[in-house]
């Protein structure tokens, strides 16, 4: 589900949006521009899982195990980036 349809399926507003997740609704058009426009802005994770809690989208622990996955998964990158670079500044030798 993406921010918009949660806007429509709810009746939310813009502003309302933003009360909730602790922004201005400038903030929160940004994340409903389309991709390609110049002032659109992606919602933080932390805000997106917020929202889907208070409108019962979901629930606390599927945020949580969401968050662990997502912290998991940039851990895997970092951990791969660094050995990358490790290579390449020891000549491809560990």
């Amino acid at each position: 589900m993406t921010l918009k349809e949660i806007k429509m399926k709810h009746g939310l507003t813009g502003a309302r949006i933003g009360l909730l997740t602790g922004v201005t609704p400038r903030t929160v058009r940004s994340w409903l521009a389309p991709v390609e426009a110049g002032t659109y802005t992606k919602m933080p994770a932390s805000c997106w899982r917020l929202l889907r809690v208070l409108l019962g989208e979901a629930t606390p622990e599927d945020v949580i195990r969401e968050a662990e996955a997502s912290a998991a998964e940039n851990d895997t990158i970092q951990t791969a980036r660094r050995t990358a670079e490790r290579l390449t500044q020891n000549g491809g030798k560990n």
